[in-house]
């Protein structure tokens, strides 16, 4: 598929726009990837209720990585909603990056991941920034390789401030 010529950006979304959230988690083909972390159940699909996602998009507008809370955002290709970003300095840094199903195989993942890390190193001075995810995820590999991150065990990808910067 050939890539489309989008504009990509990252927007914290407001308290009503949760929605998306919801749907994005309730897809199997985009979570699945999700299964072996956490409290997910067996198959990825996180299954968060509207109460729940009301009470975090509540609080979004006013944490920052600045006061060590977590950075959440959409991702929009001309405006419209494709994916989500998060980054975690309550985590070690932790980013995440979830690109719908229906929306992969565009470059979205990979300019997300550029400007994720844009406002972690240079708004937010974070030092460096890391993901989980094994290297048979070839998609995720290539997409963290072009940005920089280096992968330093068969779990953990890691990018520092002074490496990407270098590649601008």
């Amino acid at each position: 598929m050939s890539k489309i010529n989008m504009t990509i950006s990252l927007h914290v979304p407001l308290p009503d726009e949760w929605e998306y959230r919801h749907k994005l988690y309730l897809d199997y083909a985009s979570t699945i990837h999700n299964a072996p972390y956490g409290d997910n159940g067996v198959d990825g699909v996180w299954y968060m209720s509207e109460e729940w996602l009301r009470g975090m998009f509540a609080n979004l507008q006013k944490n920052s990585p600045h006061n060590g809370n977590d950075y959440y955002a959409y991702i929009l290709a001309n405006g419209e909603p494709v994916g989500e970003v998060a980054l975690m300095p309550r985590n070690d840094n932790l980013i995440s990056i979830v690109i719908h199903a229906e929306h992969r195989g565009k470059g979205y993942a990979e300019s997300a991941l550029r400007l994720l890390c844009e406002k972690a190193f240079n708004e937010f001075e974070m030092p460096y920034v890391i993901d989980e995810f094994p290297p048979e995820r070839i998609t995720a590999e290539r997409a963290f390789a072009k940005i920089g991150f280096i992968r330093e065990n068969n779990q953990l990808v890691r990018l520092t401030r002074e490496q990407f910067n270098a590649r601008k």
